[in-house]
């Protein structure tokens, strides 16, 4: 409801977090490698949804990296040790990629993960200061899904940035 939507939450307490089902990382597993909006309990209402595969289908169009969004509840949180390579069909571990873990209604708990292809050609001061501005971009309204729309806009945008620092993609030899 809209009323839900716009509560001021309240931080879920650390020892109140409870580990996603592994039912739940199956249906995470089992998602297409297109399927960029990744909601197996369905957090994001129809209308929101749509939005947010329109603006996630729009930048896999451009990008070189894939952009993936996670969905949990804001009470969740992944296993220790979750093997997030096989989210979105091993999807992540075939192609430049980012993993956004998101807490709907906790922004300040999402967890960017970049596959290591990027990882190993940028910077941890790049990827803190982008976390930190897409946080900022967020919390620029109280409505949890306008976070999500926010912060996955501004998210994007620095992808792109990302994409122009980085070298060409080396050209795959067949043998």
């Amino acid at each position: 409801t809209q009323s839900q939507a716009t509560a001021v939450q309240l931080p879920t307490p650390l020892a109140s977090l409870k580990e996603v089902s592994p039912e739940f990382l199956a249906a995470c597993a089992q998602s297409l490698p297109k399927e960029y909006l990744i909601d197996p309990d369905q957090l994001v209402p129809e209308i929101q949804n749509h939005d947010m595969q329109r603006l996630l289908g729009f930048h896999a169009q451009d990008a070189r990296i894939k952009l993936y969004i996670l969905m949990i509840g804001h009470d969740q949180k992944l296993p220790e040790g979750v093997e997030l390579e096989k989210i979105a069909s091993g999807s992540l571990m075939q192609s430049d990629a980012c993993l956004v873990v998101y807490p709907l209604g906790e922004p300040w708990r999402t967890r960017l993960f970049v596959s290591r292809s990027i990882h190993n050609q940028i910077s941890t001061e790049f990827l803190t200061e982008t976390i930190q501005a897409c946080l900022n971009e967020s919390l620029q309204t109280g409505n949890v899904h306008d976070q999500l729309r926010r912060y996955t806009s501004h998210l994007s945008t620095r992808l792109f940035w990302l994409q122009k620092m980085l070298p060409p993609p080396a050209p795959i030899t067949v043998a």
